[in-house]
């Protein structure tokens, strides 16, 4: 299980974050559940830079950017160290999607696969990556 700082557990620091409205800029989504799903997800350190580059946006044009919350997890798991398990697993995973006809960048897989520290997220990117051969998409629409 994975431990989190009590500063990212009570209350949830997510909710916190200022979506605003201003006409002339693009629709501003929600950071949620994104937000707390990764914050909570990765491993800790990961989960507060995470945090930090939304809040960073929060109440500024940059919030409402389309998919905010997965471009801040690509940017905090971009340089994570691949773990071995994860390179075996994305190895396989890219070689599903090959004879599937499809590609999967392997790295990107692996990067995302070791940053993460809670075994359901875990459970489930690994399923979601096999069934849409890409990375980026399952960040950003993991439903």
């Amino acid at each position: 299980m994975a431990h989190l700082s009590p500063s990212l557990v009570a209350p949830d620091p997510c909710l916190a974050i200022d979506i605003p409205y201003n006409p002339t800029w693009p629709s501003c989504e929600s950071t949620e559940p994104g937000c707390t799903l990764y914050v909570e997800g990765l491993r800790p350190p990961l989960g507060r830079r995470l945090l930090a580059c939304l809040q960073a946006k929060s109440g500024k044009r940059a919030i409402c950017e389309h998919q905010v919350v997965g471009a801040c997890v690509q940017a905090v798991v971009a340089t994570t160290p691949i773990r071995e398990d994860a390179r075996a697993v994305c190895g396989g995973i890219a070689a599903h999607c090959d004879a599937a006809g499809k590609k999967l960048d392997a790295r990107d897989c692996g990067r995302m696969l070791s940053s993460i520290g809670e075994c359901r997220i875990l459970s489930w990117a690994t399923s979601c990556m096999y069934e849409r051969c890409e990375v980026r998409g399952c960040v950003d629409d993991p439903w």
